[in-house]
């Protein structure tokens, strides 16, 4: 057999067991990608089935709530810090009461 004939079938052959190894590395990357989305994918399914189950669960409280603030008057929701506009809002995440003097002390009051 020639020499280099010889030299070229080792070399294409280490060229395929490169091009072999990279196969293989695509295909675990390939495993892993997909592993890594279908985690993904169940785990904010179930935290949407969580939050689900949480607005199920609280949602009598807060109809009580709203129906017990809807029926309080106009004077009786200022003393608790509220106007009749901000019952629809108690219940938003970002929703906070804030107080009539904005912190600030009654005159002729000291702390």
């Amino acid at each position: 057999m020639n020499p280099h004939f010889a030299n070229l079938e080792t070399s294409l052959s280490a060229r395929a067991a490169t091009i072999e190894a990279i196969h293989r590395e695509a295909a675990a990357a390939r495993a892993a990608a997909r592993t890594q989305a279908f985690r993904k994918a169940f785990k904010m399914i179930g935290a949407g089935i969580g939050a689900v189950l949480t607005a199920i669960a609280t949602w009598p409280t807060k109809r009580d709530t709203y129906k017990a603030l809807d029926q309080l008057s106009d004077t009786q929701l200022a003393d608790i810090g509220l106007v009749r506009g901000d019952i629809g809002r108690v219940f938003e995440p970002g929703f906070a009461l804030q107080a009539a003097n904005d912190g600030a002390l009654p005159a002729g009051r000291a702390a």
